[in-house]
């Protein structure tokens, strides 16, 4: 089964796929840019060069940590190698904020790199801040599943060559192509005529990828389709495609493109032999044929719809949640596992990347999914606290659970008893949720973010009065996955006071189920509780592992209550006649401003400093960036 566009994640959709059973995949993925500040510009100003609207890339799904989006990477990366036939080509779009990132994991995977593409946008926008000169260039990597000692890719040198390249003024006819392509981004009505892709590529820059590296009958992957256009061109060259795409927008607007499109409207020829470039091929090596392949996908595209994948319909839009469901089967056809670096790369390639990374601000640590961006998350710590923990613990207590980005790293150790606890009822009500009612959670939460989408943003306040008269975990689920940059902030009588985030819709159903699932997974052997920490650290025994991150004595508007001082630390000090291990994280710094609260020295014996990122709340505000740096003490 060929020429379909699924909803869903590419990786889970490429672990589908056959070994060798793609001729070409073209990768638009996100260049992680949404950062910082918008930039917009409002063409009712009238200024000459500024040729329509225009506004600054800020979705969620293009803004990941960088150690995230690394392993993001060589997650894809992997499997993109895993299915491309050893005659087919892998490309890559991307730019300065992320192409290094691609290179690199392309040269561990060894994958080797064919050409660097500069693709020269001449009708690039201007650069608004007069600070750093005008972008006008994105990077194309072009690569093959070989290696030095074995390149079979398929180059059609001729027509790459001969072929009249409209618009480029850098290209001669009759000339050798080289790595610097004038294509202008400017698209034609055609393109956008049933709606657009905020990184969408003109269809002239897909086409002469596809002139230089692909066979009549090929098959095209996008693994991040967006509003289709290496589909819609793969179609008017008489090839075949495939798609993956997480938001259901954009696979609407490429079946409109795709059905209002002729196929083989585009006339192009291809070599008769593939070009083998140093071409090394032992007699004995065993080659699949197209029939094999092809047999192949079309099992694999109905484990797809059989499996997460239905058509363009997500797992959970089936009729999983109706009335009297078998959750536990449901549960048992659709596991999640989390893909870590050391499930990708053989040791020894592991080994090489933690060596080169030591000493440098990427780490291979394992990805927290995030579930619930509470105030003070530790997220961004999480590795590092862990890396410090002792090797010699049996229980592992939280008091202060919060968004319990520690608890999903310590959770994969299925032996050992975890207990989380908190004294905010809606938010244990939601962890306890996530473990034992997952696809219900699931379910509760595209049913919401359906209505936000058709009544944006008044849903939003309706969700939010409605937790207010009667708080639960669900509704606040909701709230911090849709509200201003998911900042959990409750007003002097107890009730959540965030905003909807306008420019952005809240966190995709997809996505939501994904995550979920993966911390279900985790959670089965933690035993949550909703009491006053002290209640828990009175049960605490020699042999525990207690990390507190209570609300900060320097800070008044905290999360929901403030913090006894004196009281605080008689607890740590009952803890140490105990013979109980703690750690705990407390005030730091904020830029050139010292927040440190004098924690007495007695009671710990070592003291780190973590570092946990620009603040949040700044951003929200549109004040300049300042480092959070918080302190980490240890009694042992």
């Amino acid at each position: 089964m060929r020429n379909e566009i699924f909803l869903g994640d590419c990786i889970e959709g490429m672990k589908k796929l056959p070994e060798n059973s793609i001729d070409i995949v073209i990768a638009d993925p996100p260049y992680n840019l949404s950062k910082g500040g918008n930039w917009t510009w409002d063409n009712s100003k009238k200024l000459d060069g500024f040729g329509g609207n225009w506004s600054k890339v800020m979705q969620t799904w293009d803004d990941m940590p960088l150690s995230d989006y690394f392993l993001f990477t060589l997650e894809w990366l992997s499997e993109a190698k895993r299915v491309v036939k050893p005659t087919g080509s892998i490309w890559v779009h991307g730019t300065y904020h992320n192409i290094g990132i691609i290179n690199f994991a392309l040269q561990i995977l060894e994958v080797e790199i064919i050409n660097e593409v500069v693709w020269y946008k001449r009708n690039s926008f201007p650069n608004l801040s007069g600070r750093r000169l005008t972008a006008s260039h994105e990077t194309i990597l072009w690569a093959h599943t070989g290696n030095s000692k074995s390149r079979k890719y398929h180059f059609n040198y001729e027509d790459s060559k001969e072929h009249v390249f409209e618009g480029d003024l850098l290209k001669q006819p009759g000339k050798q192509m080289r790595t610097v392509w004038d294509v202008p981004n400017n698209k034609k009505k055609t393109e956008l005529s049933f709606g657009k892709h905020p990184t969408q590529k003109p269809e002239r820059l897909i086409e002469r990828m596809l002139r230089l590296s692909a066979k009549p009958g090929d098959l095209v992957l996008s693994p991040f389709c967006g509003s289709g256009t290496e589909c819609v061109v793969a179609k008017k060259m008489g090839l075949d495609y495939l798609a993956f795409e997480l938001e259901e927008e954009y696979i609407s607007i490429s079946n409109e493109r795709l059905s209002n499109t002729q196929k083989n409207s585009i006339i192009w020829k291809s070599s008769e032999d593939e070009l083998l470039i140093e071409e090394v091929i032992h007699d004995d090596e065993q080659q699949l044929t197209d029939s094999k392949v092809s047999s192949n996908i079309d099992t694999s595209i109905k484990d797809i719809r059989t499996g997460v994948f239905e058509g363009t319909t997500s797992f959970f839009e089936k009729d999983y949640f109706k009335d009297n469901v078998d959750l536990i089967g449901l549960e048992q056809s659709h596991t999640t596992q989390q893909v870590s670096i050391d499930d990708i790369l053989e040791e020894p390639i592991r080994e090489i990347i933690k060596t080169t990374l030591k000493n440098t601000s990427i780490n291979l640590r394992e990805v927290i999914p995030p579930i619930l961006k509470w105030t003070g998350s530790k997220r961004k710590q999480a590795n590092d606290i862990i890396s410090l923990f002792p090797d010699d613990y049996n229980r592992y207590i939280e008091p202060f659970l919060g968004g319990g980005a520690l608890l999903y790293l310590v959770s994969k150790e299925s032996n050992r008893e975890i207990i989380g606890n908190d004294i905010y009822a809606p938010l244990i009500e939601f962890w306890n949720d996530v473990k034992t009612n997952p696809y219900e959670l699931i379910a509760y939460y595209k049913k919401e973010w359906a209505s936000l989408q058709e009544s944006f943003p008044d849903y939003f306040y309706n969700v939010r009065d409605r937790f207010n008269g009667n708080p639960n975990g669900r509704d606040l689920s909701f709230l911090t996955r849709t509200c201003v940059n998911g900042i959990v902030r409750f007003n002097k009588n107890g009730e959540f006071n965030n905003s909807i985030h306008l420019s952005r819709r809240g966190m995709t159903p997809d996505k939501f189920a994904s995550i979920v699932l993966a911390w279900s997974s985790r959670l089965q052997n933690v035993t949550f509780k909703n009491a006053d920490y002290k209640e828990v650290l009175a049960d605490c025994m020699p042999g525990d592992l207690v990390y507190l991150d209570p609300p900060y004595a320097g800070s008044n508007n905290r999360y929901i209550q403030n913090l006894d001082i004196d009281v605080f630390f008689k607890e740590l000090e009952s803890l140490n006649k105990k013979n109980v291990k703690w750690m705990l994280s407390f005030d730091g710094s904020r830029g050139d401003l010292d927040f440190e609260y004098p924690v007495p020295e007695y009671l710990y014996k070592n003291k780190y400093s973590m570092a946990n990122g620009n603040s949040t709340l700044r951003q929200v505000l549109g004040q300049s960036k300042e480092e959070v740096i918080e302190m980490l003490y240890t009694n042992f």
